[in-house]
Order: structure tokens, then C-alpha cells, then sequence
């Protein structure tokens, strides 16, 4: 299996109008979940 590296970071806004300037700014908005539950992590990758 292939190793990749994702460079992003976490970002403050969230809903479609903060998803659409990340896309507008080159990046792909993103959610990570806890297996289990528990907070979400937002976070924009380059």
C-alpha cells in the first residue's frame, strides 16, 4: 500500500459559503470523524 502525505489546516468557518471560498482558494474543505463519535475536525487541504 501506498503512503501519501496531505499538507492542510484546520479551518474556522463552516457551511456552504465556507466550503465555496475554500474551494475558491484552490483548496478541498474536509470533515474527519472519531470512530465511535464525538467532535469533528474541520480542516482544508492544499
Amino acid at each position: 500500500m501506498e503512503i501519501i502525505a496531505l499538507q492542510g489546516h484546520t479551518k474556522d468557518s463552516s457551511g456552504k459559503e465556507g466550503a465555496k471560498k475554500i474551494r475558491n482558494n484552490g483548496q478541498i474543505p474536509a470533515n474527519m470523524y472519531k470512530s465511535g463519535g464525538g467532535e469533528a475536525v474541520q480542516f482544508a487541504l492544499n
